[in-house]
Parts: structure tokens; C-alpha cells; sequence
């Protein structure tokens, strides 16, 4: 890939996915649940995780429901049109632990799978490869157990406690290979964030509005120089608030190789078990 072409569209590709990132977030909030254990056959018939979030994003003129439609046997198809004129069509099913988005944008289909049983993630019947190496130097563990009644694990653009200098301890760091063993170029934004997302937040993905830009912009910039590659290449550094092990900085950046080195872009969001103490 030609860096120096990379660098001149750094400023119009940022440009461009500033305008959908809040939009994107609609698709990833769509896979929260997944893999958090879950009993029944489908869905309430008002259990929408898609539509569920895009109600509260509209109102930003970030994106547009076209159309919905409800069968009552827990599927439902979502019609939504982006603020840069693309429309999406999800039908979306979830049925015992499985939740499965099929997405249509524009000319591009894809059958995203979030299977929390087999803690798997399913793209057009190819299971996605994942790939990791962990060097931890400081990790407390949190009694998740103590705190499950009383609190949730959320993300956030900001801080979930405290100021952004207060995330001070370094945990460590994580790189990833991700192979989606398809061509980026026949894969969906809202595939391909959600399955980045799913990763780093170890199963219950991150809203995109919350991931910030670095993820969609690193996704434009290989969909155009490098359109037939299939690994993304991620580090992710986790720092703890200063004295609560509750609360995180997580810090990605983005590769075009698998030696980590130059990253493209990068996002900052933080993490915290709210309520918690």
C-alpha cells in the first residue's frame, strides 16, 4: 500500500466516517448481548437490540428508520438510511444463543452470526479467525460475582470516572490478528465494526460512537488500497484509573502489518463496572 497516498487521504477519510461513526454504533449495539447466557427460544416481540438503539439515535440526524417490520417470531427487518445516503436493510433474528444480523448495504450482503455458546463469530458461514498475544504487567482481578446484581460493565467515548489523567497504572497490552478470511471490500461497515468491537470488549461489543473513528477510518483506507486483504492487525493498551481497578483507558491502534509497526489511525474509550463499589 502507498503510505504517502494513505497520508493525503488521512483528512478526507476522517471527514467522511466522522459523519456515519455515530450511525455505526446502531449496528454494534445491535450484538450487545452476546455471549451473556440467555434462556428462551427467540426474542420478546419488542426485544429488538437494533431498533432498540436506533431510537435513541435518530434524533441527531445521524440516521433515518425508513421502514419496520415485525413478524412476531422474534424477527425483524430494519430499514435505516445513513447520513452520507447509504441505506441499510438488517433483518435481524436472534433464537436461543445465537444472534444473527443479515446486512444489506448497497451492492454488499453479508450473515453475521454471534454464536455465545460456541463463543464464535460467524461471517458469510466462515468462522472468523482470531489471533492473540497478551503481555500483561499489572492485573488485579475484580470480584465480578460480588458486584453482578448491582452494577454492569459499560463503555464510554469518556471517561467513566474521573478525568482522562487519572488513568495512570499501566495493565498491559494485546495485539490482534484478526482474519476475516473474506476480502475486506465484500464486507459491510456494520460487519466489520461489529466484529472488532465484539472482539476488544471480549463479547459485548462497543457502540461505534463510543469507539471513535480510528476503526472506521483504518476500514476506508484498506477498502481502498488494499481491498482483496483479510487480516486487520490491532494493539489495544489498557491503563487502570489511578487508584480504582473498576475503571479503564483503552487505547487501539491500527496496522497494516503484522509486524504492529506505523499505525494508521487509533480511538481512546474507556471502560468501568458502573456501581461497582
Amino acid at each position: 500500500m502507498n503510505d504517502k497516498k494513505g497520508g493525503k487521504s488521512m483528512k478526507k477519510l476522517i471527514k467522511e466516517v466522522t459523519s456515519i461513526v455515530l450511525t455505526l454504533c446502531l449496528i454494534l449495539t445491535a450484538i450487545t448481548p452476546a455471549f451473556a447466557y440467555t434462556n428462551g427460544n427467540s426474542t420478546e416481540k419488542d426485544d429488538s437490540f437494533f431498533l432498540n438503539s436506533i431510537q435513541g439515535n435518530v434524533h441527531d440526524g445521524s440516521a433515518e428508520v425508513l421502514e419496520v417490520i415485525d413478524n412476531g417470531k422474534g424477527v425483524k427487518d430494519i430499514k435505516v438510511k445513513y447520513s452520507n445516503g447509504i441505506i441499510a436493510q438488517i433483518k435481524e433474528k436472534r433464537i436461543d444463543n445465537k444472534i444473527q444480523l443479515d446486512v444489506v448495504e448497497g451492492t454488499l450482503k453479508n450473515k453475521l452470526i454471534i454464536d455465545m455458546e460456541s463463543n464464535s463469530i460467524i461471517l458469510d458461514g466462515k468462522n472468523v479467525k482470531i489471533t492473540s498475544i497478551q503481555e500483561v504487567a499489572n492485573i488485579e482481578e475484580i470480584d465480578i460475582n460480588r458486584n453482578l446484581l448491582a452494577a454492569s460493565w459499560v463503555y464510554s467515548k469518556n471517561p467513566v470516572y474521573g478525568s482522562p489523567g487519572d488513568y495512570t497504572r499501566y495493565i498491559g497490552y494485546t495485539n490482534y490478528n484478526v482474519n476475516f478470511e473474506t476480502a475486506i471490500d465484500n464486507i459491510t461497515f456494520a460487519a466489520y465494526i461489529a466484529v472488532i468491537s465484539v472482539i476488544i470488549s471480549g463479547g459485548s461489543g462497543i457502540p461505534a460512537a463510543v469507539f471513535g473513528v480510528g476503526a472506521v477510518a483504518f476500514y476506508e483506507y484498506v477498502k481502498y488500497y488494499d481491498p482483496k486483504t483479510q487480516i486487520v492487525y490491532m494493539k489495544e493498551t489498557q491503563h487502570y484509573h489511578e487508584t480504582l481497578n473498576f475503571y479503564k483507558k483503552h487505547f487501539c491502534q491500527y496496522y497494516t502489518n503484522s509486524n504492529f509497526t506505523n499505525p494508521y489511525s487509533d480511538s481512546t474509550f474507556y471502560s468501568g463496572w458502573a456501581g461497582g463499589l
